[in-house]
């Protein structure tokens, strides 16, 4: 503030970092900067120089996505690796990943991996024929973190099928050139009940 004895009518002007009474700051803007005031009734002028702080604000990273295997896939094998898009930090701060995931639970509590510095993790075995909810939560290391959405996928399942019948039979020799070959299979798991190749 500034005041005058004679009651004159007082201008301010600035020069330096700003140039009018007020500026809008940016995530750009962080560190000191002088600013010089500048007092005047006309007649008289007088001026400040003062140094105004701007405190470096953390911004979050994006949000992962683009989920592999993707959201609501089904009968996917009992050990696979999960991957996502990376997110990205506005701030050009290194990105780490949390994953948690979990069978049958939405949404899922139990943290599987931290710190992960690459978009991706191998997981498993897991129950076959079992729904999976997934999230990878990123951080910026200085407290910024994303989660990113909700995923699900179902595993098939891991039990193979059995070989139940051949046509002609196991080691059989000598068998004419133009015989049909029949095998037989069962699936319990899948809900195959006999296939013929």
């Amino acid at each position: 503030t500034a005041s005058d004895p004679d009651g004159d009518p007082l201008s301010f002007s600035y020069s330096g970092w700003m140039i009018s009474a007020t500026y809008t700051t940016t995530y750009t803007d962080a560190g000191t900067h002088p600013v010089t005031i500048t007092v005047s009734d006309g007649l008289l002028t007088d001026s400040q120089t003062i140094t105004v702080t701007v405190t470096d604000v953390n911004r979050p990273p994006t949000a992962p996505s683009t989920p592999t295997p993707p959201d609501g896939a089904i009968d996917q094998p009992i050990t696979l690796t999960l991957a996502w898009q990376a997110g990205t930090d506005p701030d050009g701060e290194a990105v780490t990943y949390d994953v948690v995931l979990e069978a049958n639970t939405n949404p899922p509590t139990t943290q599987i991996a931290t710190g992960l510095d690459h978009p991706e993790l191998e997981v498993g075995p897991l129950e076959g024929l079992t729904s999976y909810f997934w999230q990878v939560i990123a951080s910026d290391g200085r407290g910024g973190t994303t989660a990113g959405p909700l995923w699900r996928f179902s595993t098939a399942d891991p039990t193979p099928p059995e070989l139940m019948e051949t046509q002609p039979a196991a080691g059989a020799e000598l068998v004419p050139r133009d015989t049909n070959i029949l095998v037989k299979l069962q699936d319990e798991g899948s809900g195959l009940d006999l296939a013929t190749l």
